[in-house]
């Protein structure tokens, strides 16, 4: 990401730090002093900020808005500024974050899940991760200048749950998320903009909970009309469009 988009992230934090209804507690750490005894990826290079961020349930991570030479590699930019989050415990990277894309007014870093354990099980951890997320990329919209929601936040503790419960094959699977931004960069990132495949899921089997699909302003049931082969059908209409 290019710096200007760091120092937004970075401000964002300190507004989201003074916010009183906030359900995560914010602490700087460093400001734009290098940081030194934190770790060997990222002593002594150039840093934004450097934040803590505890949630609600005790989780915390901490977040690096940093310039490094390492990750400059992996971008083939050297002037790239990375969102790099952290263990609190051993401050080792958990994700790195830098690509940067803008479609419309829309503004996303976006990451992709790409695991490299050699012990031949990388796609069954790829189908983890797309199962829970729905996509094998999670995009995080960037907040606005005064923006006073902790969506950005939340996402990056779902993008390390989630990345972390793939590397692990965890047993104990997330729940898949049931907030669907659709027509926006927050969770998927596509060329075209898509309808979330995991909106409709989720949509028709609560309407099947609730007794059946059918059409809430005419009532057409294409099951009723049409038998089995209408099963679990039906086509959904926004009321307010997805752009």
């Amino acid at each position: 990401m290019n710096k200007n988009t760091a120092i937004q992230i970075a401000q964002y934090f300190q507004g989201q730090a003074k916010a009183a209804d906030s359900e995560f507690a914010i602490q700087r750490l460093r400001g734009t002093k290098p940081l030194d005894g934190f770790h060997e990826f990222a002593d002594g290079l150039p840093l934004i900020a450097a934040d803590q961020v505890e949630r609600s349930d005790g989780s915390s991570v901490v977040c690096l808005l940093i310039k490094s030479k390492a990750f400059d590699i992996k971008s083939k930019n050297p002037n790239e500024w990375y969102l790099v989050v952290c263990s609190p415990a051993t401050h080792a990277p958990l994700v790195e974050i830098w690509r940067e894309e803008k479609h419309g007014s829309v503004l996303g870093l976006t990451w992709r899940y790409s695991p490299t354990i050699r012990d031949g099980r990388n796609p069954e951890r790829k189908q983890y991760f797309q199962t829970h997320v729905g996509d094998l990329m999670m995009c995080l919209s960037v907040p606005g200048l005064g923006e006073v929601s902790s969506r950005f936040i939340e996402d990056i503790f779902d993008l390390v749950d989630n990345r972390q419960r793939a590397h692990d094959l965890d047993a104990d699977e997330p729940n898949p998320r049931q907030a669907f931004p659709e027509g926006e960069m927050l969770e998927r990132l596509h060329k075209a903009r898509e309808r979330n495949p995991a909106v409709v899921r989720l949509a028709k089997l609560l309407a099947t909970k609730k007794g059946g699909l059918s059409c809430q302003i005419c009532g057409f049931d294409f099951e009723r009309k049409y038998g089995q082969i209408g099963h679990g059908y039906i086509e959904g209409h926004h009321t307010v469009p997805v752009s």
